[in-house]
């Protein structure tokens, strides 16, 4: 090994080098009655793993195959060129915990992950919960026994390699609270309340402090504007788009930032329409479906978190695939109007003004597709909860309506009075 494959030192604990493999990892050694080196020491106490990482770029770089051998019989953590992901394996119970989040991207992002065999594995982005998986599963064959943690970048012959950086390692032998997170996180970055709000991203670079963004939104924005993670695989970006759903961060966000996100979503989700393998798909309808319910999974987060207000918060906007509006409403507000999305046209769906009576924060979220009702096709008919379907199995089915739908929470009650008007009305109308 050379000495400038030496990239960062940590003295009488351990190095990081880089591997033949395509990967980087951090070698501590085979310390006795350790938690890094075996969780039966890390009961009933824990362990955390703290760090900041930066993605330096990406090249494609031809690495040997990597595929799923491990260096570290315990503890991994990956950047591939789509998501990040940790990794934690007990040989003693045969369990493996996983949980992968949002590439950070080129600034810096602090990453923090606990694991506990009664809590399971929980991941934090910039101090907040973003990732979790509380029960693990059986697993049997996680690569050799060596006792390395490795840290570093999916090899793939077919996939840009990653270039990264790390600093501030430390490991606790126990699991941190999610207040200690939060003030470890605030004390390792600084106060950066003062920073002005230069860029278009809300913070701007200072030369003896890592840069992070002060809205946790940011970094998704960032990540979908940049758009690296189209592919022409239109099952990948699938799964891309649905991991962007659970980096949702639980904070609230004003109506701007929430506007921004939900525009750059909808044109990330306009290019993936356009793949040219989702167009010539002949049963795109489950496709089709997990989209949608990856868009009503982001909307809905980002119209929960609105910031609240003493008035009314509306989002709204059009893009080619969807018309969306998005209201934060207080309890209680008098003098509610009926609700009617959309605004305008024959097909829409409206609730009385008296569905509002809460004592509750009301959300909403209204979308209307404009041409995703074209990828419902070839559907067959014992797929469906339609019971006339099922006299012909062999028809294929396809949607002709244009799809509309609507998310209350909490849902709207019954109308007192079931021979009068409902408390809501759906009209659609469509050409056969």
């Amino acid at each position: 090994m050379l000495p400038s494959d030496i990239v960062e030192g940590i003295v009488n604990k351990g190095i990081y080098i880089p591997s033949v493999k395509g990967v980087t990892f951090l070698l501590f050694g085979n310390y006795q009655n350790s938690c890094i080196i075996n969780q039966d020491f890390c009961e009933p106490e824990g362990v955390t793993f703290s760090f900041f990482w930066k993605t330096q770029g990406h090249q494609l770089k031809p690495v040997p195959v990597y595929g799923d051998q491990v260096l570290s019989n315990r503890f991994k953590v990956f950047f591939g060129e789509h998501k990040g992901s940790v990794e934690l394996f007990n040989h003693h119970t045969s369990k493996k915990w996983a949980a992968s989040f949002i590439l950070p991207g080129p600034y810096w992002t602090h990453i923090l992950f606990t694991w506990k065999s009664k809590e399971g594995l929980k991941v934090y982005i910039n101090g907040t919960l973003n990732n979790v998986d509380p029960r693990g599963e059986d697993f049997y064959n996680y690569g050799d026994s060596n006792s390395n943690l490795l840290m570093g970048s999916e090899g793939h012959q077919r996939k840009r390699f990653i270039h990264g950086a790390f600093d501030e390692f430390i490991i606790w032998e126990r699991v941190l609270t999610a207040n200690e997170i939060k003030q470890y996180f605030t004390a390792a970055i600084g106060d950066q309340a003062v920073l002005a709000s230069t860029s278009p991203w809300g913070w701007q670079t200072t030369a003896t402090l890592p840069v992070l963004s002060i809205n946790a939104y940011q970094s998704i924005i960032i990540n979908l504007t940049e758009g690296k993670h189209i592919v022409q695989d239109p099952y990948v970006t699938l799964d891309y788009l649905k991991n962007i759903s659970n980096a949702m961060p639980n904070e609230s966000l004003t109506a701007n930032t929430a506007y921004n996100l939900t525009e750059v979503f909808f044109k990330v989700v306009e290019r993936v329409l356009k793949i040219a393998a989702w167009i010539s798909m002949n049963h795109t309808a489950s496709l089709a479906g997990g989209l949608v319910s990856t868009i009503d999974s982001v909307t809905f987060h980002v119209a929960r978190n609105l910031g609240e207000s003493p008035s009314t918060i509306t989002v709204q906007g059009t893009s080619p695939v969807a018309d969306y509006s998005l209201v934060k409403m207080p309890p209680q507000l008098p003098n509610v109007p009926q609700y009617r999305f959309p605004l305008q046209g024959q097909s829409y769906i409206s609730i009385p003004r008296e569905a509002f009576q809460y004592s509750a924060w009301i959300t909403i979220v209204g979308l209307f597709y404009h041409s995703m009702h074209q990828y419902f096709h070839s559907i067959k008919p014992l797929d469906t909860k339609i019971p006339e379907a099922a006299t012909c199995k062999e028809c294929m089915m396809f949607a002709s309506s244009y799809l509309i739908s609507l998310t209350m929470e909490p849902p709207p009650a019954l109308s007192h009075n079931l021979s009068s008007s409902p408390l809501i009305t759906i009209h659609m109308k469509h050409q056969l």
